[in-house]
């Protein structure tokens, strides 16, 4: 039967084509439109670190520790500590569930070659670099006896340690980074992260993550002249500089924290909040710190990493969607209005109400299905446009065959939607009109 009636809507749309051509390509643009963004929004909020995004909290407080008569306000929230403030919080207790970390950005070579290459790590307060999702294929992390004795190792990723020593035998070996040499101790997976997480005030107009090519402990870069890409937050006597280890009167390290269940989040909540009153007590900081925890995706909503026209563009093409889908209706309801009295004697002829609704629904979904298949082409147009676009998250931006699958079923799903009305309202003409 559903053959049949899949037959009938065939010679039926053959003999209005224009109707066909409005209905399909209706729907297509509205679907490929509404794909597109959807597929640009999911893009940018899907985790940035896989399978641990939601467990990174970084700590905000007011640091300062000196008296601004000009600026005695702290209105945001700001994640920056100065380094001794972060090494004392990490001794205040859970010291394997945090991690300082500070961007740098450094000429690193081979020691003792001329070829060298500009690339961005880490500065490393702690012993747990895990906590972030660096995976370890090749040797081990620093000890704690190298954190005291400030040794100068580092860790280096997969892709520096190919180009420089030709693979995994780069463990052992020296990598100047700096004006430092370093002693390669192991060799981690490629980590970027999907979206900029970490160190937001020092990629204010990133969206895509930046791979982080090696990591160093503090202590050991500082020594050797290895800092963060700039000196953060600084008192007013104190300049802002780039690339300096004088730090002195700076806050310019971030503390991020691994908290696996409520029930540790509420534990450092507390002990945040315990560290933050002896320190305002102690004269630490000359403000009300006003210590606050954020997990790593209301820290990028705070700093508007993801720009805020992605969400209203989603909330557009669905409004658009809508239209299209309200449009359609419109259309087959005129549609069949004018093919009443086709269904009234088909009624006559013993067709039942349920047959009849059946073939007006088949005859919907078939324009689901053809506009579903056209919006594809639609949409992998639309992809490709915003890939061509001078944007570094563009690359982020792809269609997947998940997402084609889920289209296919969308455009069907929302074929029968639309013929749901129109074929309660054909299945209501009496016979009798028809007779007549």
């Amino acid at each position: 039967m559903i053959k049949y009636f899949i037959w009938l809507a065939v010679q039926s749309y053959l003999r209005e084509k224009w109707m066909l051509a409005m209905l399909v390509s209706t729907l297509a643009i509205g679907i490929a439109a509404c794909t597109t963004a959807a597929v640009l929004y999911f893009a940018l909020n899907a985790e940035s670190v896989r399978g641990i995004s939601n467990d990174l909290h970084v700590v905000t407080m007011d640091a300062r520790s000196v008296q601004d008569p000009k600026n005695p306000e702290y209105d945001r929230p700001l994640s920056y500590l100065g380094l001794d403030d972060a090494k004392e919080l990490l001794r205040s207790g859970m010291p394997d569930k945090m991690l300082g970390l500070a961007q740098s950005l450094q000429l690193i070579s081979e020691n003792g070659t001329n070829g060298n290459e500009l690339t961005s790590g880490l500065i490393v307060l702690g012993g747990n670099p895990a906590l972030l999702g660096f995976d370890l294929v090749a040797g081990r992390t620093w000890s704690s006896d190298e954190l005291d004795s400030r040794a100068p190792v580092a860790l280096i990723d997969r892709d520096v340690a190919q180009k420089f020593f030709g693979g995994m035998q780069a463990v052992g070996r020296n990598i100047k980074i700096g004006e430092g040499v370093f002693r390669v101790i192991g060799i981690y997976s490629t980590w970027t992260p999907r979206t900029q997480f970490l160190d937001v005030y020092r990629n204010p107009v990133r969206v895509a993550g930046v791979s982080e090519s090696f990591l160093v402990p503090v202590d050991a870069a500082l020594e050797r002249g290895v800092g963060p890409f700039n000196s953060g937050r600084c008192h007013k006597q104190f300049d802002t500089t780039f690339q300096t280890v004088a730090l002195a009167g700076c806050r310019w390290i971030e503390v991020w924290a691994g908290l696996n269940s409520p029930a540790e989040v509420g534990l450092f909540n507390d002990l945040l909040a315990n560290y933050a009153r002896h320190g305002r007590e102690s004269g630490r900081f000359a403000y009300d710190p006003q210590p606050r925890l954020f997990s790593s995706v209301d820290w990028m909503d705070e700093n508007g990493v993801i720009p805020s026209y992605v969400a209203a563009t989603a909330a557009l093409t669905v409004g658009f969607l809508a239209l299209s889908v309200a449009n359609a209706v419109g259309m087959m309801l005129a549609r069949f209005n004018r093919r009443r009295l086709d269904f009234g004697i088909r009624r006559t002829l013993g067709a039942s109400k349920r047959h009849i609704f059946v073939q007006a629904i088949v005859e919907s979904g078939l324009i689901g299905v053809i506009g579903g298949a056209i919006s594809l082409p639609l949409t992998v147009l639309g992809i490709a446009l915003i890939r061509m676009q001078q944007i570094d998250f563009a690359p982020l931006v792809s269609l997947h065959p998940v997402e084609v699958l889920w289209v296919s079923l969308g455009a069907v799903l929302i074929g029968v939607v639309i013929g749901i009305i129109p074929a309660w309202r054909v299945c209501q003409v009496a016979p009798s009109l028809a007779v007549k």
